[in-house]
């Protein structure tokens, strides 16, 4: 698309797409039925999209830690594996499935237009979310609460059904400085630590 290029002014961002305000943009990422990091190309993690209910727990304290400081040491190689492959453009993306209720992970290499790299986009979410909602197959009707042939009432959809489950009750939050040498605790029941790559 050309012929609108990017800029900020008085809080309004206009992308090539259209303009949102920053306050806009802060409501919008916080209430995705996903979860956004980001690692820049530094790999430092500076980013994290801000749900009440977050699937990997964030605090502000982690920002700007680096990427060893955030993994606990047996998953470091497998860090920096991927992390080497997305930066080098061997691959654009990798994507997991983890955990009990079907935890999508996907790491995604972000590059802008003259293919520079700038970090990695991590997308997480609970499958089990979308599968309760393909299961249920809400219509227009059952979302409003009406028959829109006599517009009579028969609510029978229940969004508080399809709130995503909470698999990782079991971790302990960890509050260690950080140049320390981090270890996060574990999800007895699925391995999933806290970390991006879990």
């Amino acid at each position: 698309m050309d012929g609108i290029n990017p800029y900020i002014k008085d809080a309004i961002i206009q992308f090539k797409t259209g303009k949102l305000a920053l306050k806009q943009i802060e409501a919008i990422l916080s209430i995705l039925p996903f979860e956004i990091d980001f690692i820049d190309k530094n790999d430092k993690f500076i980013y994290f999209s801000n749900q009440p209910q977050r699937i990997h727990p964030r605090t502000a304290d982690q920002l700007d830690s680096e990427l060893n400081l955030l993994h606990p040491d047996n998953v470091l190689p497998r860090v920096h594996q991927m992390v080497t492959a997305l930066k080098n453009g061997t691959n654009d993306k990798f994507e997991i499935i983890s955990g009990k209720h079907h935890t999508y992970n996907g790491y995604f290499a972000v590059r802008d237009d003259d293919d520079n790299y700038l970090g990695i986009l991590v997308f997480t979410g609970q499958l089990d979310y979308f599968i309760n909602l393909i299961d249920q197959k809400p219509s227009f009707d059952q979302v409003l609460g009406t028959d829109a042939t006599t517009s009579a009432s028969q609510a029978t959809y229940d969004p508080s059904k399809f709130v995503a489950p909470k698999y990782d009750k079991g971790l302990k939050k960890v509050n260690k400085p950080k140049d320390s040498n981090r270890k996060l605790a574990k999800d007895a029941s699925t391995g999933a630590s806290d970390s991006w790559l879990s």
